[in-house]
């Protein structure tokens, strides 16, 4: 996964708009399930103050992976924000070991 975006370093660091701006061009570049990592990233390191419209707005780009397998969009959707969960689990337990 390329850092497209860093946390905590620009004077926009402490709105949601920067996040949504990373979310945005990451979306255009990178996989699905990559742009998964990047919101759970975002989620464990950053000050994100509201996850949930962020996850509404880009959950179309985080599941295409699992539509273009043929799946109905909702359980597209859902299988979607499982991995998310478990990819920010993840790094939750990494940033507990360090």
């Amino acid at each position: 996964m390329h850092n497209i975006c860093t946390c905590g370093t620009s004077a926009w660091s402490s709105h949601d708009a920067h996040y949504e701006l990373c979310l945005q061009e990451a979306a255009c570049l990178q996989m699905p399930g990559e742009l998964r990592a990047m919101f759970a990233y975002m989620l464990a390191f950053c000050d994100v103050n509201a996850p949930e419209p962020l996850f509404v707005r880009f959950k179309g780009d985080m599941c295409e992976d699992f539509i273009h397998q043929g799946l109905p969009v909702a359980e597209a959707e859902a299988l979607a924000y499982y991995d998310l969960s478990d990819k920010l689990h993840s790094c939750s337990a990494i940033s507990h070991k360090g």
